[in-house]
């Protein structure tokens, strides 16, 4: 799998593609290399042609890949500290990138968890599968980006659970992001 970076915006208020690239990258080498096996690409877009989402999940003729619409996330991650904003998309591109992921795992790995086209609630399955996926992996990345600082796995899950309510939530410091990149996640996490 590679990442395609198809990006015009400067990306200046997150600090240029000098920080996007490693946010980016910390994101990606989260996912277990078993859970990108038959995904072909993760796409990076500046905006959705369709102005409505954050990323999709495509199957098509070119492979199995993940779009991620990056201004998007910018335009949902505004604050007025530069640090804190690109903590915030760090954890929006996050999000997006393994609810993405959930919907390919679901789909082509761990197909006994696919719903069937009988189901009338076909694509409700596929968002709780996906949202659970997320819920496993953030928390996950959660954990490996804030456990130098001290805080215990029970202040993680509280953080998880004010991320879901009160996105964006995050008070990390920028070296984080690099050890992150530098653990990449297995399966087991």
């Amino acid at each position: 799998m590679h990442t395609e970076w198809l990006l015009d915006e400067r990306y200046e208020a997150l600090g240029g593609m000098d920080a996007l690239e490693p946010m980016v990258k910390a994101v990606i080498a989260h996912v277990p290399l078993d859970h990108q096996r038959g995904l072909s690409r993760i796409v990076l877009l500046d905006y959705d042609p369709r102005g409505r989402n954050l990323g999709v999940y495509q199957r098509d003729h070119t492979g199995n890949r993940v779009e991620l619409y990056l201004m998007s996330h910018l335009r949902d991650s505004q604050l007025t500290h530069p640090e804190i904003q690109r903590w915030v998309f760090l954890l929006h591109i996050a999000h997006t990138l393994f609810h993405e992921v959930g919907h390919h795992v679901t789909l082509t790995i761990n197909k006994r968890m696919a719903p069937s086209k009988g189901r009338p609630s076909v694509t409700d399955a596929k968002e709780k599968w996906a949202e659970q996926y997320v819920a496993k992996r953030m928390t996950s990345f959660l954990k490996q980006l804030i456990a130098p600082t001290g805080l215990a796995h029970g202040d993680v899950l509280r953080l998880e659970s004010a991320r879901r309510c009160l996105l964006p939530v995050a008070r990390i410091t920028e070296p984080l992001a690099v050890q992150a990149a530098a653990h990449p996640a297995t399966d087991d996490d």
